[in-house]
């Protein structure tokens, strides 16, 4: 269970944690020196100046209580910070002092590292799970980041794939899209390719918004539901791969999920390829990312590559041609691999 945390605290009198917030003036204010209000789920909201120590100190000790009851993640929401109909240029940070732009992006940074300290002050021999919708440089030290509330079409589909690699080189290791789509309903074929392009993306999580269709696997026709099923279990058993991909990223700093030219600059055939990607060095991927296609060019960069579908070696250095098959999607293997493999269950 991961439950959203959002910075925003109600304004209501009488609440513990909006007293305590006025008392030791955790709260931004706003040019007249009042607590900044803003508007977010629960109505009328004051936001944690997490750009001195004692906001950052005070936030990481509620969550902190909050973990104690058990909690071992959170998804922190809303963190742009999204202040609803007001404006936050009027937000002011350091009790007043600093203007809002020198920390707008790097507010979430700031509500990030309070709540990790707050977990491991409540798990100290754990390490948590955070999410977050937003970032700033270094990001990747402390949270994941999905990749914002996309929509259920093949172009939000087709433009996930350089999102996500993007980030990658930028230094956020642990990322990925709401496979599906968030917003509108998504279909059969959508949910089935989606999966199929994300299911070895560092974050993985079929995600929709209130008011759309169902979009859990049992939601769709047995063919739907048998795919998604072949590809969650597929990505258990590819478990030890990601996580030593992740081991050697601690170490290294090495992409997770890359581009081909990361692996292969001198073949400039790649320089510009947006639907191909590398999981780690041994493993390459070419997804469907468009509704009509019945076949794919897939660029196959130097070395020796094994086909899965096919069940062939293909030589490097060369193009192919791929048949769209609703049940596979086209993965290869590069030669001299070593590619650990688990059990399910």
């Amino acid at each position: 269970m991961v439950p959203i945390l959002d910075p925003g605290v109600k304004r209501e009198p009488g609440y513990a944690i909006y007293d305590e917030g006025i008392r030791k003036e955790i709260f931004c204010v706003n040019q007249e020196g009042q607590p900044y209000v803003g508007l977010v789920w629960p109505g009328e909201t004051h936001f944690p100046d997490f750009s001195h120590a004692d906001g950052k100190a005070w936030w990481a000790q509620k969550v902190q209580q909050f973990a104690a009851h058990g909690i071992s993640g959170a998804w922190l929401d809303m963190n742009d910070p999204s202040t609803g109909n007001s404006l936050n240029s009027d937000m002011l940070f350091r009790h007043g002092e600093s203007d809002h732009a020198p920390f707008h992006n790097q507010y979430a940074n700031g509500m990030a590292e309070a709540s990790r300290k707050g977990f491991a002050d409540a798990h100290p021999d754990e390490r948590p799970f955070l999410l977050c919708r937003s970032g700033y440089t270094g990001i990747g030290r402390l949270t994941a980041l999905w990749t914002g509330d996309n929509f259920s079409n093949y172009h939000h589909l087709r433009n996930s794939i350089p999102t996500t690699l993007n980030l990658a080189l930028s230094g956020v290791p642990f990322n990925g899209a709401d496979v599906g789509g968030f917003g509108g309903d998504t279909t059969g074929p959508l949910l089935r390719d989606w999966i199929k392009a994300a299911f070895l993306l560092p974050f993985f999580r079929n995600h929709t918004a209130i008011g759309t269709r169902r979009q859990e696997p049992w939601a769709f026709d047995e063919k739907t539901r048998s795919t998604v099923r072949a590809y969650i279990q597929l990505r258990y058993r590819l478990r030890p791969y990601l996580y030593n991909l992740f081991v050697r990223h601690e170490e290294s700093g090495e992409a997770i999920v890359r581009p081909l030219f990361y692996s292969y600059p001198e073949d400039r055939r790649l320089d510009h390829l947006a639907d191909q990607l590398m999981i780690g060095e041994a493993i390459m991927q070419a997804p469907f990312v468009d509704p009509d296609s019945t076949q794919r060019q897939v660029a196959l960069p130097p070395d020796s590559w094994f086909h899965i579908e096919e069940g062939v070696w293909l030589e490097g250095n060369s193009t192919i041609t791929c048949r769209r098959n609703d049940a596979t999607t086209p993965i290869f293997i590069r030669d001299r691999s070593i590619i650990p493999w688990s059990t399910i269950g």
